[in-house]
């Protein structure tokens, strides 16, 4: 049996508890990405596990 991947599509992602005040306060600080203006001020790394479901593996914050 052989197969491949052609696409992967994925709307949102969970948010582990780990990152979550991260994000709620630069969400608070910076008003810009609610109007969806500016790129937001952090990289985030994604990994796939086996079943190709995604997990946030790190986040930098990103200095403006």
């Amino acid at each position: 049996m052989v197969g491949y991947i052609a696409d992967i599509r994925i709307n949102e992602i969970n948010v582990p508890l780990s990152y979550r005040k991260l994000f709620d306060s630069i969400e608070a600080q910076d008003k810009s990405l609610k109007r969806g203006n500016e790129s937001p001020p952090y990289k985030v790394q994604v990994i796939y596990g086996s079943r190709f479901e995604p997990w946030i593996q790190r986040v930098d914050k990103r200095l403006k």
